[in-house]
């Protein structure tokens, strides 16, 4: 994960997932890994296959309110704002204080009309 993280910091996002992807054959329940390798591929503009790693993030752990606010983002950059709202609703009940993710989800309701 280490060499990963570097390859991310350096903006080398293809070796990253590639990385990555080698560290979750190793432990496919590793959530840290997944998240990551999301952002990679969305670093990538992979906006398919990033959403696969978050889901896959919040499979492995579903308190991950990381991975559910960028799920939120992923629909909502699709227009799919009922499913973004959903899953901004879930970061939020588990970040209550999480004002960023607050403001999205406010952002959402107002343009579905809530």
């Amino acid at each position: 994960m280490k060499a990963a993280e570097k390859a991310f910091e350096d903006t080398r996002f293809e070796k990253a997932a590639r990385l990555l992807r080698g560290a979750i054959e190793l432990e496919p329940g590793n959530p840290e890994a997944h998240y990551a390798l999301g952002m990679s591929l969305a670093m990538q503009n992979k906006t398919a296959e990033a959403m696969e790693a978050f889901r896959r993030t919040v499979e492995c752990d579903p308190k991950y309110a990381d991975a559910w606010y960028a799920l939120g983002n992923g629909f909502e950059e699709q227009g799919m704002l009922e499913e973004a709202q959903a899953h901004f609703q879930r970061a939020v009940e588990i970040e209550p204080g999480d004002e960023e993710t607050k403001e999205r989800l406010a952002g959402v309701q107002r343009r579905l009309g809530l």
